[in-house]
């Protein structure tokens, strides 16, 4: 997540000016990647079983306007970021839409509250897992904030800024994805392997945050940090069959190298989940395992029930630049550790065999931190919303 800097003058002033203006009948969301994450789920849930576009104005602020097609978003209006190097009418135009509106819902960046009419929800973007910093506080600067289970509670509260009065505890709406019925595989041209292991390493390169950076390696990933490890990991994966589907971190500085691409190496972006229109979830919910590190979609995948595999490789590297919410990750993290090429072949060879040795423990874990979990997360979520809206 990331925090929306407000102590320039002239967005002092301008929030000053623009609040003695009446506040709009209007909704804006916000998402990274953008009509993702929980906000999407919610934004859709509202317009096609509340109908809220009928009385409310609805906009989701996008870096470019330009590449979306106004037929797909019923009735939104997209409004661009207005970045530091951005014009003063751009910066006017976005603050304006943030202050003026009735609601702000939020994933990704930190919008603020401007005025106290106003609804201002936190729907959060992952549960803590890596150490947060100056960067991610909420300050209560928001009227609720998405909690999913009170083991996060004190995480949230401390290293987040947040008011424990304003924890909303309910599950992620883009949870509901991991349940959807739709063959998203076979709608990816994924369907033809035996067994499908999605890979989701956290970002090791930052651009907004380069003193978490990582050292990089040619792949920019972990264990396979070689083209030639690379090579060799496909062969293995196709006498078995296997394909192992990798999604970048969002927030990953660099785009991963065309040298990845193999006959059972492959990568899935952002952009094409969008121009699918599938959620990652749904993507999660249809794979037969994961591999991951110290990415908070490690919780999400828990609802599955599927195996998981962590790399820890640079684990201690990753302590000493960003650090962890836990003395002991292993008191968490609950799976097949990967500390090389060895371990992760030892794990895909269980997947493809239906060998699961960690259920129990993963079992154990999702119960405590998705206490509040049901199919119907995102109608409770949509449901508190409205009922915020009509106060």
């Amino acid at each position: 997540m990331l925090y929306e800097n407000k102590n320039s003058l002239f967005r002092t002033i301008f929030i000053k000016l623009i609040s003695l203006l009446p506040t709009r009948k209007r909704i804006v969301f916000e998402s990274n990647p953008e009509f993702s994450c929980n906000t999407y789920p919610i934004y859709k849930y509202l317009i096609d079983e509340f109908h809220i576009d009928d009385e409310y104005e609805i906009v989701w602020l996008v870096k470019d306007k330009k590449k979306y097609d106004k037929s797909k978003y019923k009735n939104t209006r997209f409004v661009e970021y207005a970045p530091q190097d951005s014009s003063i009418l751009k910066k006017i135009i976005y603050m304006y839409y943030l202050v003026s509106s009735k609601a702000l819902i939020y994933s990704n960046r930190l919008l603020g509250k401007y005025k106290k009419n106003q609804f201002s929800f936190c729907v959060m973007h992952g549960m803590p897992l890596k150490a947060t910093s100056k960067v991610y506080r909420i300050d209560n600067e928001c009227d609720a904030v998405i909690c999913i289970s009170e083991f996060f509670t004190k995480n949230i509260v401390e290293g987040f800024g947040a008011d424990e009065d304003k924890l909303f505890y309910l599950d992620f709406a883009r949870n509901d994805y991991l349940f959807s019925q739709r063959d998203v595989l076979k709608k990816l041209g994924l369907d033809n392997f035996s067994k499908v292991i999605i890979w989701a390493p956290t970002y090791r390169q930052h651009d907004l945050l380069p003193f978490y950076n990582l050292e990089e390696t040619p792949t920019t990933l972990p264990i396979l940090t070689s083209f030639d490890s690379i090579d060799k990991m496909n062969a293995f994966l196709k006498k078995k069959n296997c394909l192992l589907l990798i999604k970048p971190h969002p927030a990953q500085l660099k785009r991963l190298p065309k040298e990845l691409l193999h006959s059972n190496i492959t990568v899935i972006s952002n952009g094409k989940l969008r121009k699918n229109e599938i959620q990652l979830n749904e993507l999660l919910g249809q794979v037969d395992a994961m591999i991951t590190d110290y990415s908070t979609i490690y919780y999400d995948f828990l609802l599955t029930g599927k195996p998981i595999g962590l790399t820890d490789d640079d684990i201690e590297e990753y302590e000493e630049k960003r650090g962890f919410f836990y003395e002991n990750l292993n008191d968490v993290l609950k799976g097949h550790k990967i500390d090389n090429i060895s371990d992760m072949e030892k794990f895909i060879e269980n997947v493809c065999k239906d060998i699961d040795e960690y259920k129990e423990e993963r079992q154990k874990i999702c119960d405590l931190v998705h206490p509040h979990y049901s199919t119907e997360t995102t109608k409770k979520t949509a449901e508190y919303i409205i009922k915020n809206l009509r106060r």
